[in-house]
């Protein structure tokens, strides 16, 4: 090896090799803290996830319970106020049922009335009173008892027996039976009429007290619908609510995880960012400082060699420069 090679060459293979090696090491740290902050953001990606799939498997069971729970509510009431509208309903039923025979007479005798005065007609009118003349079943009985009690009163007078001036073969006791007759049958008539009239007018009232317990049972109905109608829409309301409630909250905790994952991914990123910088930074520093190892490496051997220089100078000439310092300083001081 040369004197040049010795002295330029091996120190600056050392301070390359140095170099290399500290820009190796520098390269291993930077790659190892990029890989530990990369495996640092799939760990939060993976927390964010995590958290998500568990709000979102989470929050329609949450919202099938407060459904159900509602719809229970809502079927407990219907049930409830069904009973009631039974119950109103099998109270109207019962008592139409026991007023209904009497509603069907008086509807039946306000008929047979209305034939006989003539309101449905004169045909009408007339079967009435001939139905009534054929099947009255007190009549013959009630005339058989006058006609004996007019026989008994004329036999008592002595005139009936032998079929004298007076007797039952006369014109007057005929008169007096035919009399006696128009008499009770325009009595019984009229009393039959009566009743009749009588009858038709309970059926009336009867008809009142049914249409009254319709009026009632529709007006309880209605109250008891009104009433289920109010309690299920507030719960219908009520479901909403808390339906909407529910979504909001898992909403704004899906909205949190993002907004906490940008913020540690943003945090990650910056710090990827410094570490590239810091590497950067580093990176120059090793050049600078190689070149400044360099530079003064190669300027040393120079120093040295100028050196060297001046003793051989010095060897082969006698020059000794310390002489002319000494003569310069002997001028200065006059000395020849």
């Amino acid at each position: 090896m040369s004197l040049f090679s010795s002295l330029f060459g091996s120190g600056t293979r050392q301070l390359n090799q140095a170099a290399g090696i500290a820009d190796q090491r520098l390269l291993e740290g930077r790659d190892a803290a990029l890989a530990a902050l990369q495996s640092g953001r799939g760990d939060i990606n993976a927390a964010a996830d995590s958290a998500l799939a568990t709000y979102n498997s989470a929050e329609p069971g949450l919202m099938d319970l407060i459904r159900s729970g509602y719809a229970g509510a809502n079927s407990a009431i219907n049930t409830g106020y069904g009973n009631a509208e039974s119950a109103v309903k099998g109270a109207e039923t019962r008592a139409n049922s026991a007023l209904q025979p009497f509603y069907a007479s008086g509807l039946g005798a306000q008929g047979l009335y209305d034939q006989a005065t003539g309101v449905r007609g004169a045909q009408a009118q007339q079967d009435f009173y001939g139905n009534y003349a054929s099947n009255d079943p007190f009549r013959q009985f009630r005339d058989e008892q006058a006609q004996r009690e007019l026989e008994r009163r004329y036999n008592a007078g002595g005139a009936f027996v032998g079929g004298g001036a007076g007797g039952g073969g006369s014109g007057r006791f005929a008169t007096a039976s035919a009399r006696a007759s128009l008499e009770r049958g325009t009595a019984d008539l009229n009393s039959y009429l009566d009743r009749l009239e009588r009858a038709g007018t309970r059926g009336q009232q009867v008809a009142g007290q049914m249409s009254q317990n319709s009026m009632s049972t529709g007006s309880q109905l209605g109250q008891i619908n009104a009433t289920r109608g109010d309690r299920l829409s507030s719960n219908a309301a009520a479901e909403g609510s808390a339906l909407s409630g529910l979504g909001a909250t898992f909403a704004g905790n899906r909205a949190a995880v993002e907004a906490n994952r940008g913020a540690a991914l943003s945090g990650q990123q910056g710090n990827i960012a410094n570490l590239q910088f810091g590497y950067g930074q580093q990176t120059a520093a090793n050049e600078i400082n190689l070149g400044n190892a360099l530079n003064v490496a190669r300027n040393q051997p120079m120093q040295n060699l100028i050196g060297l220089g001046g003793l051989a100078i010095q060897a082969y000439t006698g020059f000794n420069p310390n002489s002319l310092r000494g003569a310069s300083a002997n001028r200065r001081q006059g000395v020849v």
